[in-house]
């Protein structure tokens, strides 16, 4: 049996319109600035945040 939870790492994505131009992992705090640096790079972009699912 394969089950999943929510851990710290998270998924950082830049997207121009629907095609997504970079992708980043990491912890919770590395990903958290790298997102913020993406949105003062990239402002016009949209960037997402999302929570990785570990399995055990």
């Amino acid at each position: 049996m394969t089950s999943s939870r929510i851990c710290s790492l998270r998924r950082i994505r830049l997207w121009f319109g629907d095609t997504v131009i970079t992708t980043f992992g990491g912890d919770a705090h590395t990903a958290s600035r790298y997102a913020a640096a993406m949105r003062r790079r990239f402002p016009g972009l949209r960037v997402s945040d999302d929570p990785v699912a570990e399995r055990q």
